[in-house]
């Protein structure tokens, strides 16, 4: 099965929600497995995945903030240990695509 990885990146923007229901559920329409990453970038790094469903995505658009949570967390240059523990975590994850939805 196809994996797909949904990430809110940087600080939460007005509709966000909307863009996370959307990609949601295009993605299982498509046939994808569907796994939101919790708190961005930290939760790829910590492997803090979620299972979504369309059920999970039904009652978002209406509430503020992120339904996976956001973390305003900056790759400095030269960081080359922390790209590489990203790209493991995707790798070990098998994901066909990521995803990113926010402000960064």
């Amino acid at each position: 099965m196809l994996r797909c990885l949904l990430a809110t990146l940087g600080q939460d923007a007005p509709g966000v929600n909307a863009a996370l229901r959307a990609a949601t559920r295009l993605a299982l329409h498509r046939g994808f497995e569907v796994t939101g990453v919790r708190r961005g970038l930290p939760g790829i790094l910590q492997g803090d995945f979620r299972p979504l469903k369309q059920s999970d995505v039904g009652f978002i658009l209406g509430k503020g903030g992120s339904l996976l949570g956001s973390a305003d967390f900056r790759i400095l240059p030269g960081a080359h240990e922390t790209v590489d523990q990203i790209a493991s975590q995707l790798k070990q994850f098998e994901a066909e695509l990521l995803e990113k939805e926010g402000w960064s």
